[in-house]
């Protein structure tokens, strides 16, 4: 499997690793901790990817703002995520069922439940799912279990005064129940607790399930949506592959 790499370049940091194990696929992520991409910057990670031989480049989700130096580098939009916004003020109520810490133990069923409960596309492998955990500062992973196996997990970031639903999964055989909406605001109790004034969380439009659970409980939807963009490297415009 194609290793992890970190690029730095006057201010701006990116990772490189391979999406979702596969080794022909890079997935191209922003550091938060670093400036916002120029297109040099990303024309640099886009010759690490070749370098390294890989196919194709997913971008991690992106804001607005950062999308001008990958569309002058080719890449296209593959997928946009809605942004939804929770303030916190009030806590809705939920379903309760035992929800327990995240241990090791239960990494491989909690990987199985996110298989079941998403698309290929969007399927976290063992690395994906270290990087859900790595994304903030701080985060906790919390889950619910049958009598068998693990049937829904959720991982919180907080990062100063701001809370990140990075995953939440419920096993298809289990949904409709009210796993979601407890593990959710499992999560907001605990960004609460610790202070965090906003809670945000991001899905694919197409996701119709996912964004009437956030509707009904109090997320507020952003107009300014992220974008998923992806290049095939063997299929850049001439002026981007020569880094003009």
């Amino acid at each position: 499997m194609a290793r992890s790499s970190t690029l730095a370049w006057r201010g701006e940091r990116f990772r490189v690793t391979p999406w979702r194990g596969e080794g022909v696929v890079a997935h191209l992520s922003i550091d938060a901790r670093g400036a916002h991409p120029t297109t040099t910057g990303v024309g640099r990670c886009v010759a690490e990817a070749t370098e390294r031989g890989f196919e194709r480049i997913l971008t991690a989700a992106l804001h607005d703002d950062d999308l001008h130096p990958f569309v002058q580098h080719g890449f296209e939009p593959v997928e946009e995520l809605i942004v939804l916004a929770h303030d916190l003020a009030t806590l809705p109520t939920a379903p309760t069922y035992r929800v327990r810490s995240f241990r090791l133990r239960y990494r491989s069923e909690v990987l199985a439940v996110d298989e079941r409960a998403f698309q290929q596309f969007w399927q976290l492998d063992s690395a994906g799912l270290d990087e859900a955990f790595g994304a903030t500062p701080r985060a906790r992973g919390r889950l619910v279990r049958d009598h068998h196996s693990v049937i829904a997990y959720s991982v919180v970031g907080l990062s100063g005064s701001e809370a990140f639903i990075q995953r939440l999964a419920v096993d298809p055989d289990h949904q409709g129940v009210g796993l979601g909406r407890a593990l959710t605001v499992d999560g907001l109790a605990w960004a609460k607790s610790h202070m965090a004034g906003v809670a945000f969380v991001n899905t694919q439009r197409s996701n119709s399930a996912a964004l009437e659970l956030y509707d009904k409980l109090g997320f507020q939807r952003r107009s300014r949506p992220l974008t998923v963009m992806g290049l095939w490297l063997d299929d850049r415009p001439d002026d981007a592959a020569a880094g003009r």
